[in-house]
């Protein structure tokens, strides 16, 4: 009978705790940020007559953003999608051969701002990516 009145109390406490939880207000589960669109526009000055273009694909649920890449705090390239599968054809400003190049996106329903983890290196009149197999870089929010 010990048993039986020990088991009950048990019970009763777990069942006492998973109701106080049930009845606490959740928190507000929103992977929305508040990033004001940064119309990014580009800022590299060179006369130098060549280019590189990029074709990348942008998964991260909302795929109809801006695209952008920099070399450094510079500006360098911006594309807006082709196609409401992400596709991008970007376009990067002249710029000394070697420079690394980083990548930000911008999702206007999500209101953050990503930064791909993967770098690249400027090529004069070079290309990356097709639209048959675009470049695929992955994202972390940065904003």
């Amino acid at each position: 009978m010990k048993k039986f009145l020990v088991l009950a109390s048990c019970v009763m406490m777990l069942l006492a705790v998973g109701c106080s939880e049930r009845n606490k207000p959740e928190e507000p589960k929103s992977n929305t940020g508040n990033v004001a669109d940064p119309q990014w526009v580009v800022t590299v000055e060179t006369d130098l007559n060549s280019s590189m273009t990029v074709v990348a694909k942008v998964t991260l649920g909302d795929n109809n953003g801006t695209l952008a890449a920099f070399i450094g705090d510079d500006c360098c390239g911006v594309a807006k999608a082709q196609d409401e599968d992400g596709l991008y054809l970007l376009f990067i400003s002249p710029s000394e051969s070697g420079n690394t190049i980083t990548f930000k996106f911008y999702s206007p329903a999500q209101k953050h701002i990503y930064t791909a983890n993967e770098t690249m290196t400027y090529v004069a009149d070079g290309h990356e990516g097709t639209v048959a197999a675009p470049y695929t870089p992955t994202w972390t929010v940065t904003d």
